[in-house]
């Protein structure tokens, strides 16, 4: 019985989060929309563009957000059954950074990966998902044209990846809470439910890793996870 109040907790939580959360972007999409409908004859080519690129960007958010309702759902009712391959580290980066570059072309993700090519066991898509949410995550809360870092390194029995922003980080209070469901950083994001890092910590977890959080020295605030990396059958190098 208590399982089946706290599911109902939960499912009224994330309903009344997605209604509201779902408003904001696709009332913007018919106002784009019906906007240049409505004056398609008279508005100069570039206005159209800026029109279209803001659908497109509301379209990518409500995107992103259903896939990760759609992989809750299935972490929830135990329906995810990782499809374990080998994949290349050096493929799984690029394509989590060619997706989160269509979103916003005003930051720089700079890239640092192992030279050798490394094969790991684990469910591509997936973890492919972990790190889009993890970059997406940075772009919210790290001002224009600043530099995101994505930090791959081997370690001895694991794959570590990281990714550090420039932003102003997050309360030392708050640490322990940032990758519960519906938590969201009070800083520079406009949006968002805060499933994105939950969903990243059941997806690493369920691989047989951790993932944590830390405010940098520096500035920002760090991500990373690590995923089991036995060298013996996982790992080979260019010949």
């Amino acid at each position: 019985v208590k399982m089946e109040m706290e599911r109902e907790r939960l499912r009224g939580d994330l309903l009344r989060a997605v209604s509201h959360d779902l408003r904001t972007p696709l009332t913007g999409i018919l106002g784009s929309v019906s906007t240049v409908i409505e004056n398609y004859e008279v508005l100069p080519e570039e206005v159209k563009k800026e029109f279209l690129q803001g659908i497109y960007e509301d379209a990518e958010w409500l995107s992103n957000l259903v896939d990760n309702i759609l992989s809750m759902t299935r972490f929830d009712e135990g329906r995810v059954l990782l499809k374990r391959e080998k994949e290349a580290v050096e493929e799984m980066v690029a394509g989590a950074v060619s997706r989160i570059k269509k979103r916003s072309k005003q930051h720089e993700i700079m890239i640092s990966i192992p030279d050798e090519l490394i094969m790991i066991s684990v469910d591509g898509t997936l973890i492919e998902q972990v790190l889009v949410n993890l970059l997406d995550n940075a772009i919210k809360h790290t001002p224009e044209n600043t530099n995101i870092h994505l930090t791959v390194i081997r370690e001895q029995n694991s794959m570590v990846f990281e990714v550090r922003d420039n932003g102003p980080g997050i309360p030392e209070n708050d640490l322990p809470f940032i990758f519960n469901r519906f938590f969201t950083r009070r800083t520079l994001s406009r949006r968002g439910i805060g499933l994105g890092l939950a969903i990243c910590k059941s997806i690493v977890e369920a691989h047989g890793g951790k993932i944590s959080a830390m405010n940098s020295p520096s500035g920002g605030l760090i991500l990373r996870f690590s995923l089991p990396f036995p060298p013996q059958r996982f790992f080979e190098k260019h010949l």
